[in-house]
This record gives C-alpha cells, sequence and structure tokens, in this order.
C-alpha cells in the first residue's frame, strides 16, 4: 500500500524513519503529497531539501528504492508532477520558477538534473526513457535504452515543450513553446524551436522579466540591455560540462547517499560556467555558396 505524506511533519516521520533519508530541512506542502510506493518502501530513498523550500500543488513520487531527490534552496513556490523510479535521481537547483506544475518521470537508473534559477513555463514535460522496449528486427537487439537529461543554469523552457532523453542544455538557452528536443546537445546561449527542435538563434540571452502588464514606458526602456551576467563566454565542450560528467558519475554509483554527495558537491561549484556547453565546431553553418563567391569576389577587388 502506497504511503501518503501530507504535511512537513508527515515527510519528516518518514524520512527519519529506517529505511529513508532525509538530509536539510523537510519542504513546507501547500496543498502537495509526497507518495511512497510500495516498492520504495523497501528502502534507501533519499530526499535532500535546502532551506525555505514549498512545494505547492505539487505530487512528488518517490516509486522504487534508492530513489534520490535533491531539491535546492529558495525554491519557495515550486510546482511538480514527478515520478522517481528506483535507482534514479532528481535534482534541481535554487530558485527556479515553475508557472505551472513540471511534468517529469525518471526511469531506468538514469538522471534528470536541472541547475538553478530556471523559468519553466506550463505543462512541461520530461522523461528519460521512451519508456516501451524497441528492438532491431535483424538480431533482436534492443535500440532505445534510456538516457539522462540535464538542463544548465538559468534556462527557459517555453510552454508546452518536451525535453526527451539524452538531451542537454547548456546554461542560458531557450527552448520554444511546443519544441520537442531528443538526444540534442544545445550550446549556451542559443535558442530551439520546432518539432523536432532545431536551433533558430545564437548569441542570445534572456532576462526573467515578464512584460504582460507593461506601460509604454517600460517598454521603451527595456530595448537595450547592458546586462552580460547570462552570457556564458568560454563556455566548455558538451562532455566537459559539470552536469554531463555528474550524470555520468551518478549512472555509475548505485548506492543513493554517494549519489546525493556527487550532487552536492557539483550543485556548490560557483563558477558560472559550470553547467555551460559550448558550440560545436562543426555545428557552426557555413555561408551558402552564392554568399561565399561574393565574399571572394569583394576580397579581390582593387588587386589586379
Amino acid at each position: 500500500m502506497n504511503i501518503v505524506l501530507k504535511t512537513k511533519e508527515d515527510v519528516e516521520q518518514f524520512f527519519s524513519g529506517d529505511g529513508a533519508t532525509l538530509i536539510g530541512t523537510a519542504p513546507d506542502m501547500a496543498g502537495s503529497q509526497i507518495v511512497v510506493t510500495e516498492k520504495a518502501q523497501q528502502g534507501g530513498c533519499v530526499l535532500c531539501c535546502g532551506e525555505g523550500v514549498v512545494l505547492t500543488s505539487t505530487k512528488l513520487t518517490f516509486a522504487g528504492p534508492g530513489a534520490v531527490v535533491f531539491i535546492a534552496g529558495g525554491n519557495s513556490g515550486l510546482r511538480l508532477d514527478a515520478t522517481v523510479h528506483g535507482g534514479c535521481t532528481f535534482a534541481i537547483g535554487s530558485d527556479t520558477y515553475t508557472n505551472g506544475p513540471l511534468h517529469l518521470i525518471v526511469s531506468e537508473r538514469r538522471s534528470v538534473l536541472i541547475g538553478d534559477r530556471g523559468l519553466i513555463s506550463f505543462d512541461v514535460w520530461i522523461r528519460t526513457a521512451d519508456p516501451h522496449l524497441v528492438y532491431r528486427a535483424e538480431d533482436g537487439r534492443r535500440i532505445n535504452p534510456s538516457r539522462d537529461v540535464v538542463i544548465g543554469d538559468h534556462v527557459w523552457l517555453g510552454q508546452s515543450a518536451m525535453v526527451l532523453k539524452g538531451t542537454a542544455i547548456g546554461s542560458g538557452s531557450i527552448v520554444g513553446g511546443g519544441a520537442v528536443v531528443a538526444g540534442k546537445a544545445i550550446p549556451s546561449n542559443t535558442s530551439w524551436a520546432g518539432n523536432p527542435a532545431r536551433q533558430i538563434g545564437r548569441g542570445v540571452f534572456f532576462d526573467g522579466a515578464c512584460v504582460h502588464g507593461w506601460t509604454c514606458e517600460q517598454t521603451e526602456r527595456f530595448q537595450v540591455s547592458k546586462d552580460r551576467k547570462w552570457v556564458y563566454a568560454g563556455a566548455p565542450a558538451r562532455s566537459d560540462s559539470g552536469l554531463v560528467r555528474l550524470a555520468d558519475r551518478l549512472a555509475e554509483t548505485a548506492d543513493p547517499r554517494e549519489r546525493l554527495a556527487l550532487i552536492q558537491e557539483a550543485y556548490g561549484a560557483s563558477e558560472k560556467n559550470r553547467f555551460a556547453i559550448a558550440e560545436a565546431a562543426d555545428s557552426v553553418p557555413r555561408p551558402s555558396l552564392a554568399r561565399r563567391i561574393l565574399r571572394a569576389a569583394r576580397r579581390g577587388v582593387g588587386r589586379s
């Protein structure tokens, strides 16, 4: 029988008992519930919350033994519809804004890792599995393994976006409304849209201010931003990005307490580019043939 925890005191009592661990402070539960399934009651589940975490209209399900959930401090109105299966990890950084429940399912011992200051709109979905099995007809080998999803600091996920297995999104990027991102590496300070998602902008950044009720004066005042704090220059390659490295290490670590220690170390780093991702050199589009010919012609003017 599932256990349903509806108050802060319920959470403290359950996670202080045998087989479960609470690190930090139990979250305030504003119309929320944490569900612990029968499988998860076998033990090893870990919940780590920072100071001031408030879960609002949330359903967080520990669906198997050894599930780890890390929620950094400063999340005072977090909305989640999250299921974390056995041996899986879900981590979300501080000061993340959810404009409706963030739906996610973490499956098959994989991880969903989200950095600080995320901006997440309505009806966003994140999944690490398909989840049904697909095999190659030729030899019967499985061809759809589950994979991690990692999302850096200060990332904007637009309304109804779907972020699927194998996706890595670098800090400072934008995924547009209705986009479907599967297995892609999204560099920092780029914008993507469509199904399947494709890059529509590079060298961009966003500010979290909301324009809905702005006056003409406000609109005019913010036509230019001189603030470059959301520009992630000098970002590392995808394989060297902090969250990608963390996900790889988590996949090799079965013990839930050891996984939590790895998360705390990575999220404790203060370097700006800790979760950034550089654009791969071979992904920068070359000018069209006609444009290259025109440039060559211009360079040749006056040289004869």
